[in-house]
């Protein structure tokens, strides 16, 4: 979704505080929790917002911080991980004896 192509360009992200950016708010709500404003207060946007782009450190910091969930959460390493659990899988049916009913 957008979120992950925000991710993907290092982007840093304001995100709604709800479910749709619950993956957002797991990485960085506890550090950032002013990048998670409620969706119907516009003037706890305006506050987020100016913080964030009136600090230039924590602008950086926060673009390297979207660059590496991006790389965590890419599709080649959603892809990987998913193809490590498989082979995890196969080769433990292939060793564990299945009882004979």
């Amino acid at each position: 979704g957008i979120l992950h192509m925000a991710l993907g360009a290092g982007a840093p992200v304001l995100c709604a505080d709800g479910y749709k950016f619950a993956e957002a708010k797991r990485a960085w709500g506890q550090e950032f929790p002013e990048l998670f404003p409620p969706p119907e207060e516009p003037s706890a946007w305006t506050t987020a917002l100016a913080r964030v782009l009136g600090n230039d450190e924590m602008l950086e910091r926060l673009a390297a911080e979207s660059r590496t969930l991006g790389e965590a959460t890419s599709w080649a390493e959603v892809a990987r991980k998913h193809a490590a659990g498989f082979s995890q899988a196969l080769t433990c049916a292939r060793t564990t004896a299945i009882p004979k009913q």
